[in-house]
C-alpha cells in the first residue's frame, strides 16, 4: 500500500501502469528472494544472512525526506 501511494504522487501521465507495476513487487520478490536466500545461507551461513537482510531492510526504509512525509493527516 505505500508504494501505490508514493507512486500516486510521482506518476500523473502514465500513473496506471506504474501502479500496476508496484503492486507486482510483492509477487516477484516472493518468486526471487527464496533462491536469492538459500544461496546466501548455504555460502554465508543464517547468522550472516540475516546480517545482510537486516541491513539491505534498513538501507532501503523511507528516508524522513521522502515526498510523504510532509504529508499532514486530520
Amino acid at each position: 500500500m505505500p508504494s501505490e501511494v508514493e507512486v500516486n504522487y510521482w506518476f500523473e501521465k502514465h500513473r496506471v501502469i506504474a501502479a500496476g507495476l508496484a503492486g507486482c513487487g510483492a509477487g516477484i520478490g516472493n518468486l526471487v528472494l527464496p533462491p536469492v536466500l538459500d544461496f546466501l545461507i548455504e555460502e554465508f551461513g543464517w547468522r550472516n544472512t540475516c546480517v545482510l537482510l537486516s541491513g539491505l531492510g534498513k538501507r532501503s526504509s523511507p528516508s524522513p525526506t521522502s515526498s510523504c512525509a510532509n504529508i499532514s493527516v486530520t
